[in-house]
């Protein structure tokens, strides 16, 4: 690893960063996921080429999303769309669409309403298992019907600086405009709304550089590039993962559709094409969870945590128990945030597994089915206080967390290391072995 970027970690010592994966080379033929043909229909052409050219290259205004554009997207995206596909359809994933589907939401009293709008609770009980991952997956299929992808560069975007992507309800679509319905029970119930995800181009181009650099460097460069590649297409994989949870809750929310869709069809034109985005309405909590924000909620639910996107690529993961103060405090959220939260590296082990069709390919947690089995060991950490701008809990314990006891050394006291005995980690899934970082 680069010893500034290392610098920019105190609290993670040298042999921290050997136990995590990041000295180890990778071994040139080992990552073959970019050679698999499979992803899903959500990443298909047509997600890209709205009839109505909704979906354009801000660069180029007023300009469809071509065929010709969309092969070249592949020719650096392919491996992401592959790794977002293959983490869409996970145990924990299609266990958490299925709630946000077919799950019974109980409304709360008007003290918990947010931004003047009404807020509910998702129930976690009385869902019997059955078929469920099996309607999820087809609600995903029935998804690709009412869902785009619109590509938005910063410089002419403000609305996309300073995030990665974000999900609009919308009425733009001709196709869409009596509503969506991706439930497998009733395919006559036009209950829902379609989406445009919005993705940040520079996370494209940065993409696209990467990919080009490393097939240009020679082979000691292209080991390094690699890894960091590979960090980048797991963050935009989980990015897209994201924001798909968010268009599947509009295409099955029948509040947003209800009162939402009339007013903005009258904005309609179909002579220049413009496009009507309606506001979106609370999502629900997650059981007891403090935060209703369900693209994080699937973040943790697949990978034991939410992970943290702010740093370049050249920098480490970073994931985070969630909910916690990291969060987006404009979402509805109940009950004070907790004094300290607990930053740790994701091992460089887990990243290159997921990008290895051996992984994908075992049976053994794909037939028992374990919805933890893309969760993150979380081994070594740091604490982060608090700002004393947020209102602190009282009843927490900046010394103790869910992930145990402080430990801590004597010249670092904010340094957390899960590597004792009597600290099991609850993730021990396939996905943190080594096995593809040989040596």
């Amino acid at each position: 690893m680069d010893p500034l970027v290392r610098s920019q970690y105190p609290e993670i010592l040298d042999g921290d960063w050997v136990n995590l994966g990041y000295h180890t080379k990778p071994v040139a033929g080992l990552y073959d996921l970019e050679a698999q043909p499979k992803k899903h229909l959500l990443f298909n052409y047509s997600a890209w080429s709205d009839p109505l050219g909704s979906v354009r290259d801000n660069q180029r205004v007023n300009t469809v999303f071509t065929e010709d554009d969309y092969t070249r997207l592949c020719s650096y995206a392919e491996p992401v769309f592959q790794l977002a596909s293959r983490m869409l359809e996970s145990p924990g994933s299609l266990d958490l669409f299925y709630y946000i589907l077919y799950g019974k939401r109980d409304p709360l009293p008007a003290q918990y309403n947010h931004k003047g709008e009404p807020c509910s609770e998702l129930r976690l009980k009385d869902m019997g298992k059955g078929h469920r991952r099996e309607q999820a997956r087809d609600a995903l299929e029935r998804l690709a019907d009412s869902l785009a992808f619109e590509i938005d560069d910063p410089r002419d975007d403000e609305r996309i600086r300073g995030t990665h992507a974000w999900t609009a309800a919308t009425t733009a679509q001709l196709r869409t405009r009596q509503g969506v319905n991706v439930k497998r029970n009733n395919s006559n119930a036009k209950n829902g709304i379609a989406s445009i995800i919005h993705i940040n181009k520079a996370d494209l181009r940065r993409l696209e550089g990467f990919r080009a650099r490393c097939d240009q460097a020679t082979r000691r460069e292209a080991d390094s590039l690699r890894l960091v590649l590979f960090r980048l297409q797991f963050k935009i994989a989980n990015t897209l993962c994201h924001e798909i949870t968010h268009a599947l809750e509009h295409a099955r929310n029948d509040t947003l559709f209800t009162y939402r869709i009339n007013e903005q069809l009258a904005r309609y034109d179909l002579t220049r094409n413009s496009i009507g985005t309606v506001t979106q309405v609370n999502e629900p909590y997650f059981g007891k969870q403090s935060l209703a924000e369900l693209g994080a909620c699937w973040e943790n639910h697949v990978f034991g945590g939410k992970i943290q996107l702010g740093a370049e690529p050249e920098y480490p993961l970073i994931i985070t128990k969630w909910p916690s103060f990291i969060a987006d405090t404009d979402v509805p959220h109940r009950r004070g945030f907790k004094g300290t939260a607990t930053n740790y590296i994701v091992p460089m082990h887990y990243i290159c597994n997921l990008h290895t069709q051996a992984f994908w390919d075992k049976t053994t947690w794909t037939q028992i089915g374990d919805h933890t089995a893309l969760h993150i060991r979380k081994l070594i950490g740091w604490r982060v206080p608090k700002p004393a701008a947020l209102k602190l809990d009282e009843t927490w314990d900046p010394y103790e967390s869910e992930e145990g006891t402080n430990r801590t050394t004597a010249h670092n006291n904010n340094r957390v290391s899960r590597e004792i005995k009597d600290e099991p980690d609850p993730s021990c899934c396939q996905a943190n072995d080594k096995t593809a970082l040989p040596g």
